[in-house]
């Protein structure tokens, strides 16, 4: 008699898979010149990667802001970025990045915009190995970063 065990084995790769990923919800908000933000941000550990979900992200535009100022952002580019800051360094060196651009114009006519479910996959390890994990959006002229840590 033989016995087949490879859909159990199967059951039990999948079973621990779901184990060892984990989500959680963060909230982000803040503002740098011109662009407040406020929002939700999924994070999920899978074995490889983490998957930020960028669920329901509020853009604002303050045309009189002192910091960062513009007329208008047009199309910009929403960005998830690791960094790795030494500790005698002062300024932090990119080591991932993964971005979009958004179809949305944010000037005084039109000063606030919705972003939803935004998908951005990131290695495991160079999240982990990062000092920072965050979002910046960017008009390839002037940086908008995001204040919220989404590193574990």
């Amino acid at each position: 008699m033989r016995i087949v065990q490879i859909p159990l084995i199967s059951a039990a790769l999948a079973l621990a898979a779901c184990a060892a990923s984990s989500t959680q919800q963060l909230p982000i908000s803040g503002q740098y010149g011109t662009v407040a933000y406020s929002g939700t941000v999924v994070r999920e550990e899978t074995p490889d990667t983490y998957v930020f979900i960028v669920r329901d992200l509020k853009l604002t535009f303050s045309p009189n802001a002192g910091i960062n100022s513009v007329e208008a952002i047009t199309n910009p580019t929403l960005r998830l970025e690791t960094m790795y800051l030494a500790p005698s360094a002062t300024q932090g060196v990119p080591t991932s990045e993964e971005s979009t651009t958004l179809h949305l114009t944010l000037d005084a006519d039109h000063p606030v915009a919705h972003v939803r479910d935004l998908r951005f996959v990131m290695n495991k390890t160079k999240v982990t190995a990062s000092t920072s994990t965050h979002l910046d959006l960017t008009d390839g002229h002037t940086l908008w970063p995001f204040v919220s840590q989404l590193k574990p």
